[in-house]
């Protein structure tokens, strides 16, 4: 049965052995034909026709640690003059407010925001999420915590069918996952500059974009975008890559996003006050589900799921078994996918002669204050 411990067929194994290598070294294509004992030809085939052509998007994935920033979730209910412009604020305040990504949850109308903060302004930037909600009643609530670390969780290729686009598993055949390797966390702070970042940007958004490609769209050199590259790889700044599988992601090649209609429910656990073992177990029992996205860890600790619409309800009933132990600790919001945002690194925020993030409070409240004005305008 589909799912279950048994020799596959060899194109499929193929093509999972393909995913794990373009989620390790990113769309290198000669360096995973030659892993795979395969020809380039057939690796590109299988890049172009099987990936690329159908929507999927690689995206490289970002150390935040390795950068000096810190994920931190806030949770807040907006006042209700702003409640139907939350984009445009969002999009007000991009490039001056760290914000990472958003979405509205329903059926709550709350809004949940991701941000990415340098670790030493982790307070400030709780104090400014409480300025918009005291000082410029932005929000009528709100709620800002914190995690220590951020890991992209790779593609179960193994329980996905990219002939017809669908995952297909039995949830009883499904071994519980090994623990994630912590190490990671104690990464120190790698060096990088202003063209480091303008470089993984790009890549961050698409990873299939050439150097060649980002070097003429920066109006870099080629030798100079192909040292900066590799400084974000051997200092450990690109950690990986990540196939977006859900396909609602702007593919540069294809000029649009290739899913004209959601098929995933997109679902945010959140759970708090963790000890260490609690952590641990709570992380184990999300990395059952097949289409885990991400895991945010700490004692705050959150998980994103994006659920194929017809495992709705099996899901559900699953997550409430996971979490029922940690009682009112544990939250679930559910995704509005039409308001909703995703932003790369915040390199505006970065000075490039000092080499370090900065953080002004009184700025940061100022953009935040000139987006709400013309939101209403």
């Amino acid at each position: 049965m589909e799912g279950r411990e048994r020799p596959p067929r060899v194109e499929r194994t193929k093509i999972v052995e393909f995913i794990r290598l373009l989620e390790t070294v990113g769309p290198n294509i000669n360096e995973i034909a030659r892993r795979m004992h395969v020809h380039k030809e057939t690796a590109r085939y299988w890049y172009r026709e099987k990936l690329v052509a159908k929507g999927y998007v690689v995206h490289a994935v970002v150390d935040y640690r390795r950068l000096g920033l810190k994920r931190m979730l806030v949770i807040g209910r907006l006042s209700e003059q702003y409640r139907s412009k939350v984009d445009r604020l969002v999009w007000g305040v991009d490039g001056h407010s760290y914000i990472a990504n958003y979405f509205r949850a329903m059926p709550e109308d709350l809004i949940v925001i991701t941000a990415s903060v340098p670790e030493e302004h982790a307070s400030d930037y709780a104090a400014v999420m409480n300025d918009l909600k005291n000082r410029l009643n932005l929000f009528t609530e709100v709620e800002v915590l914190e995690s220590d670390w951020f890991y992209a969780v790779p593609m179960r290729a193994k329980f996905y069918n990219f002939e017809n686009d669908s995952w297909e598993f039995e949830w009883d055949a499904i071994r519980k996952e090994e623990s994630i390797d912590y190490s990671f966390t104690r990464r120190t702070r790698a060096k990088f500059d202003k063209d480091d970042l303008a470089i993984m940007e790009k890549v961050q958004t698409d990873a299939g974009v050439s150097l060649a490609e980002i070097a003429k769209i920066l109006g870099f050199s080629y030798k100079k975008v192909l040292r900066h590259h590799r400084h974000l790889l051997d200092r450990g700044v690109i950690q990986g890559y990540k196939v977006w599988w859900t396909r609602t992601q702007y593919n540069e090649k294809l000029g649009k996003s290739a899913k004209k209609t959601h098929r995933y429910l997109i679902v945010k656990v959140v759970v708090k006050d963790l000890a260490p073992p609690e952590r641990d177990h709570l992380v184990n029992d999300l990395l059952r589900f097949p289409f885990l996205w991400s895991i945010s860890g700490g004692p705050c600790t959150s998980g994103e799921l994006m659920i194929p619409l017809e495992l709705v309800n099996e899901t559900f009933s699953r997550l409430r078994e996971v979490l029922s132990p940690y009682g009112n600790r544990a939250s679930q919001f559910t995704e509005d996918q039409d308001q909703a945002l995703s932003f790369t690194i915040a390199s505006p925020l970065f000075d490039a002669r000092r080499r370090q993030w900065t953080f002004d409070r009184e700025e940061m409240l100022g953009a935040f204050e000139d987006a709400m004005k013309k939101s209403k305008g």
